[in-house]
């Protein structure tokens, strides 16, 4: 585990001759063992939040750190979980897993054991020797986050994982991200447009409009257990009216 710091970040970029800011001296903090997941709409700057942690992108402005130390590529300290899985399609499951580990030096019969392990986890254990396309895309995500926390990253990144997903499944993968983070406790930064999820999984919910964290939310953890707790009820409205006004702010309403 370790502690994720954004401080005063900003990013441009240049769009058809005209420079637009994705983050604007933004400022976020993950303690140890914090499951954060960052809410807001679409072009508030989440992604980039998280394509400069994960050392994608370089800030313009600002520093992102891990325990202290510059971010300023990627490393194996950091793993990321995309909306897609970007399986390799000629690898079985358990050969995909096997991919990160090979850089770590481990020879095969410990990649192997890993590999398996870790799919028996996350429910896999009948898949080993399947390969993507014999997957359903629930099942592909569930190796896309196998493989991740095989490596025992410092800090875990998940680009909206399961967007693209029916609610059944996605209630699935909320609920084994959970499983896993309850297990190992790994720093994670989640970004999802959902309010939803965001309460079902994370312990703090950090809401961004217009490049900065609007807000950070400490989610009660008895909260998650009915959706319609009063104190959960009361948090989603908060949120979701930072949001409206943000919106109608950024519109000029």
């Amino acid at each position: 585990m370790s502690e994720l710091k954004f401080n005063n970040v900003s990013k441009r970029y240049q769009q058809t001759g005209t420079i637009v800011s994705a983050l604007n001296g933004c400022t976020l903090e993950l303690e140890e063992g914090d499951f954060v997941c960052v809410v807001g709409p679409s072009g508030t700057g989440k992604t980039t939040l998280l394509n400069i942690a994960a050392g994608f992108e370089n800030p313009d402005e600002g520093m992102v750190t891990i325990d202290n130390e510059p971010i300023t590529r990627p490393g194996p300290d950091r793993a990321v979980v995309f909306q897609a899985p970007n399986l390799f399609p000629w690898l079985t499951a358990a050969k995909n897993v096997e991919q990160g580990l090979k850089i770590k030096g481990l020879v095969r019969s410990q990649r192997k054991k890993m590999a398996e392990d870790i799919l028996h986890e996350v429910g896999l254990r009948h898949a080993l020797h399947k390969h993507p396309h014999q997957l359903s895309g629930g099942m592909q995500q569930r190796v896309g986050i196998a493989r991740a926390i095989v490596m025992q990253p410092n800090v875990l990144l998940m680009d909206e994982p399961f967007a693209a997903l029916d609610p059944f499944v996605r209630a699935e993968m909320q609920n084994l991200t959970l499983k896993m983070w309850k297990k190992w406790r790994t720093t994670t930064l989640f970004i999802t447009h959902s309010i939803d999820e965001a309460l079902n999984i994370g312990n703090k919910i950090a809401v961004m409009r217009a490049g900065k964290i609007e807000d950070l939310i400490k989610v009660p953890q008895t909260s998650l257990a009915d959706p319609t707790a009063a104190a959960r009820q009361s948090i989603k409205q908060h949120i979701e009216g930072l949001i409206e006004s943000g919106v109608k702010h950024d519109r000029g309403n």
